[in-house]
């Protein structure tokens, strides 16, 4: 995200993206590179843009679950890793191993080394890292487990 982005339009997508299938596609974002004043503004929006589109998300049968329990432990185990601190949920609702719903969460700056930074996520898990020059995303480094590599830029040119 870049000063000047539209930063309602980027959670738009990102967030659409992000539960597609329960972020369990080969497209869903990995991470979030973000300026570090724009966080707690997407954290919020984020959570709009949910209760917009997945209200009552416990029986909304328009939200996925996960493939299976053997990929919810390790989602599951992802976060058990980071700090509880650093989690914040987007909706009300739980995890649950028995229905395998896994409600959409935001990470905050995960370690670059981290698990949930280094594997392909496939899940409703979304980093946000942050950023205060253009060259800190160089930075981090890219994945050998990740297949692809995506860059999702949202600029805002006003007059």
């Amino acid at each position: 995200m870049l000063e000047g982005a539209n930063l309602e339009n980027a959670v738009n997508r990102v967030m659409m993206g992000k539960t597609l299938n329960a972020g369990q596609t080969c497209i869903a974002p990995d991470y979030v590179l973000i300026q570090r004043q724009y966080h707690e503004e997407f954290i919020r929006l984020a959570k709009e843009w949910m209760e917009k589109h997945y209200p009552n998300i416990e029986t909304n049968p328009d939200y996925s679950r996960i493939i299976n329990g053997e990929q919810f432990k390790r989602v599951k185990g992802y976060l058990d890793a980071l700090s509880s601190d650093g989690i914040h949920k987007l909706t009300d609702a739980e995890s649950n191993i028995e229905t395998r719903l896994m409600p959409p969460v935001i990470v905050s700056e995960p370690a670059p080394d981290s698990d949930v930074m280094q594997d392909e996520i496939f899940a409703p898990i979304l980093p946000l890292m942050h950023y205060d020059t253009l060259m800190m995303p160089y930075i981090l480094s890219t994945s050998d487990h990740a297949h692809w590599r995506y860059t999702f830029l949202v600029i805002t040119i006003t007059p």
